[in-house]
């Protein structure tokens, strides 16, 4: 547990298979960490969940950078406060809004498509990584409908049916 401000950083680094499934105004492709608010958390976080008995921990604020200028990635980072941060031998879950793309032949990544970060107290040790962690798709991702290949039966619509009256 970090003593000063913790950072989580998450990397979308594949955006050919997977990209984030939310976006900014393109006036603000980047909010920096001393901008970081807890309302921009809202826009990147849909649900957390956290194994310690005291929940997941409140994160501070929130900021990013989408803006691809001289990178391939995008990144998100939520702050906790010191002494409020993630803690060891503790299970984390982040559920979070993002397209994957299907992609033919594709070739597991080394370094994963998503990347995870807890960085130490981003004041004293800015770089200080605690904990690192690839991340890949745990199954093929394949083409599903579209608006175009979705439609209704020709010649009935639909039917809304009582149970056990499936046609």
């Amino acid at each position: 547990e970090a003593v000063g401000v913790m950072q989580l950083q998450i990397l979308f680094q594949e955006l050919t298979r997977l990209a984030p499934g939310f976006t900014f105004p393109s006036s603000a492709k980047s909010l920096p960490a001393s901008e970081a608010r807890q309302n921009v958390c809202g826009k990147i976080i849909k649900e957390l969940w956290s194994s310690d008995p005291d929940g997941f921990p409140m994160p501070k604020g929130c900021f990013y950078d989408e803006s691809l200028t001289g990178k391939t990635y995008k990144e998100y980072n939520i702050l906790f406060s010191g002494r409020n941060g993630l803690r060891a031998t503790t299970q984390y879950q982040i559920v979070m809004d993002a397209k994957a793309f299907e992609v033919v032949n594709a070739v597991k990544p080394q370094n994963g498509i998503l990347q995870l970060w807890s960085l130490d107290d981003i004041y004293q040790n800015p770089f200080g990584v605690i904990e690192f962690g690839p991340a890949w798709p745990d199954r093929t991702v394949r083409a599903g409908a579209s608006g175009s290949d979705s439609r209704f039966n020709q010649v009935d619509g639909f039917k809304i049916c009582a149970d056990g009256a499936a046609e």
